[in-house]
């Protein structure tokens, strides 16, 4: 199934819990992700699913002035 990864369209195998995905996408711990524009709550990983089409975005913290 096809998914955009930060702009980037990205094809998975299947349908993939977000938790799932960050374990095999993402090693740090201080990234934000949002789905569709929704931010998803680091408590709600495991039980919020990436469907067909879905605009994913991995945002790590900056800092800056």
């Amino acid at each position: 199934m096809k998914i955009i990864i930060n702009g980037k369209t990205k094809t998975i195998e299947h349908q993939l819990s977000v938790k799932q995905f960050m374990d095999s996408y993402s090693s740090s711990l201080s990234v934000a992700v949002a789905i569709n524009q929704n931010f998803i709550p680091r408590s709600q990983y495991h039980c919020t699913t990436i469907e067909e089409g879905d605009n994913v975005e991995i945002l790590s913290p900056m800092q800056g002035g």
